[in-house]
């Protein structure tokens, strides 16, 4: 073997072969039947923060601001990994906060029959959907002018498609 032939991957790399790829999770036909029209474009975006992989597509629809963000939550490598179950319980089911916070706090609605739990986060005309799945979670939002209801029936239909694929 020459040397050229034994470069060894670099840690990041390795973390993002392994890594779920959120652009992967959702077709064009998937995505146009429940926003209208297919994307234009994918941009996938993979992090590794706080113990946590992030994997996250922007599906850019031609009228941008209806486009479509999906994040897939799951363990990263390493000693410093951390559990998403258990960042999920802290987030979700943490004791109420302070009347000082709760004030800067987005409404947080259960939302039952997709995944394990979820949770819709936010107000009436923005917000993020977010699914618990095994050891990992998605968090999906979803652009365009309705309101809450609609925005969290697109989210709950989009998840439906992608928490097989997980």
């Amino acid at each position: 073997m020459e040397k050229a032939d034994a470069v060894a991957p670099s840690p990041t790399a390795v973390t993002q072969t392994t890594a779920i790829d959120a652009c992967a999770l959702l077709s064009k036909e998937e995505i146009a039947s429940v926003q209208g029209d297919a994307p234009a474009q994918t941009q996938l975006v993979g992090q590794s923060e706080g113990g946590l992989a992030v994997s996250q597509c922007n599906f850019l629809l031609p009228v941008g601001t209806n486009s479509i963000s999906l994040q897939v939550v799951q363990r990263a490598e390493g000693p410093n990994a951390r559990d998403p179950k258990q960042v999920w319980q802290e987030t979700f089911h943490q004791s109420p906060p302070d009347a000082a916070k709760s004030k800067r706090a987005r409404p947080l609605q259960r939302v039952d029959g997709v995944g394990e739990e979820a949770f819709w986060v936010g107000d009436l005309k923005t917000g993020a959907f977010y699914v618990l799945k095994g050891n990992s979670y998605i968090r999906i939002t979803v652009g365009g002018e309705e309101d809450m209801e609609a925005k969290l029936k697109k989210s709950s239909a989009l998840a439906q498609m992608i928490l097989p694929r997980l």
